[in-house]
Formats: C-alpha cells, sequence, structure tokens
C-alpha cells in the first residue's frame, strides 16, 4: 500500500502491485464500451469515460479509458497524501512501453487555483486527470547523466519537469497555463498540442496526414511558383509528430 514519505519511484513501483486486480476490473467495462462505439451510429473519434477504484491493497485509482477505432487506451493514476497532507499522484505505464508520471503537490495546485479553487479537492483533481490524460512530451534540454528538462502538452495548459531516464520516470513539477507562455514555448506548445491530436489516430490514419500534407505543400509550391525552402523541415516535423519517424532530442 502507498503510504506518505515513499519517493515516485517508490509509489509506481507499490502501484504495480494492483494491476492484476486492475485488468479484472478494467478488462469487461472496456469491452463494453468497444461495443457501444462500435454500435453508436453517432460516434465521434473516440468515446472516453473514467472510474474511480480502490484497489484491495487499499490504493486510490483514477482509470480513463480512451477508445478509438484502433483500440482502447488505458490512463491510471495513482494518488495519495503526503506527509503534508496534500495531494500528490503517478501515472503508472501499465504496458511497460515508456516513463511513468509523477504530478508534484504544487503542480495540481496550480492547476487547480487556475481552473476551479473551490472544488472539492478529490474531484478536482478527478476532473483534471479526466481533461489531460492525453500527454505529450519533449525534450527541452539535456542535463547529462540520462536527465532531461521536458515540457509536456496537455489540453489545459502546459507542464514542466524532468525525465530520469535510468529511474524511467517523468516528474512534472510546474503547471503553466497557455497565457504564462513565452514565444518558443507557444511554438512548442503549438506542436505538442499536433502530437497529442495524432495519438488518437491509427498509423494508418497518420500516414494519410502526412501524405496530404505534402500534397498541400506541393500545391502552395506551385501557386507561388517557387520551391518552400522548409518543405523538408515541415514534412520531417510532422512524421516525428506522427509517430513515424523518431526524432532527435533537443540539445543532445
Amino acid at each position: 500500500m502507498i503510504v506518505p514519505g515513499m519517493t515516485a519511484t517508490e509509489v509506481a513501483n507499490d502501484a504495480r502491485k494492483d494491476l492484476k486486480p486492475l485488468a479484472n476490473k478494467v478488462l469487461p467495462l472496456c469491452k463494453a464500451q468497444e461495443h457501444r462505439y462500435r454500435t453508436d451510429r453517432k460516434r465521434t473519434d473516440a468515446v472516453e469515460s473514467m472510474i474511480q477504484w480502490r484497489s484491495p491493497r487499499g490504493n486510490n485509482w483514477l482509470i480513463v479509458m480512451s477508445t478509438t477505432k484502433k483500440e482502447t487506451n488505458l490512463a491510471c493514476l495513482a494518488w495519495y497524501r503526503g506527509k503534508d497532507e496534500r495531494l500528490r499522484a503517478v501515472r503508472v505505464n501499465i504496458l511497460s512501453a515508456g516513463p511513468d508520471i509523477y504530478y508534484s503537490a504544487h503542480l495540481l495546485e496550480r492547476y487547480c487555483e487556475r481552473f476551479d479553487p473551490n472544488r472539492d479537492p478529490i474531484q478536482r483533481l478527478s476532473e483534471f486527470f479526466f481533461a489531460n490524460h492525453s500527454v505529450a512530451f519533449q525534450y527541452t534540454k539535456d542535463l547529462g547523466d540520462g536527465k532531461y528538462e521536458v515540457m509536456c502538452g496537455m489540453l489545459h495548459g502546459n507542464a514542466t519537469g524532468i525525465r530520469d531516464e535510468k529511474e524511467e520516470l517523468i516528474s512534472l513539477t510546474t503547471f503553466l497555463d497557455h497565457g504564462l507562455l513565452g514565444k518558443d514555448q507557444e511554438a512548442l506548445s503549438e506542436m505538442l498540442d499536433i502530437k497529442r491530436y495524432f495519438n488518437y489516430m491509427t498509423p494508418g490514419q497518420r500516414a494519410h496526414m502526412i501524405r496530404a500534407v505534402e500534397a498541400e505543400v506541393t500545391k502552395q509550391e506551385a501557386r507561388d511558383k517557387k520551391p518552400m525552402p522548409e518543405k523538408g523541415k515541415v514534412i520531417e516535423m510532422m512524421r516525428h509528430l506522427a509517430n513515424l519517424d523518431p526524432a532527435p532530442r533537443a540539445n543532445r
């Protein structure tokens, strides 16, 4: 069971002990949601729902189920209170395909101050996670020793923090709404928004989008009757955002 005073890595490791009962809980719900998605004539790009769950070991979870044409993705957040009674949370990557994400007490409080400071804290956390479970990251500075400053794009703003590759953990410590971004940060935020949008597409849909971008750039060149110097960089960036090509890390 998660207890106050644990490090973020310890919290994530403890939360993983809940994964088997978590799967037993959510798999029937995922199948039911997938059935609704297939049979709903008015369906959108994605159908999303969230449940609150307390594991047999006593850990508190928020679980978002997001169903698209491609698959159903799960976003699983274990929340707890530290010794100071402030809320903290760790998003566990249940497929072990990437880092876990730690949300500091300061980040959650800054978010709530901007959007709804009078809400019950647990309700605010639920709304935060449901709105911002789809995230995208970009390295912004190499700190050495496997650590990098990162910027995280979310629906309602951006967060900054540190990725520790040795721990396979991203620690997000500060929340910034869009009005507090500098020009360079605004450009990066827009790029991360595109990357989050691609998260809902199948590989085939992403490739189709890239072909459409290439065709539009070619048309623009024909209209202007001159080549576009940045064409290669535009296509390369779009392929990276669509996860069709790997991207170099910043300042590495």
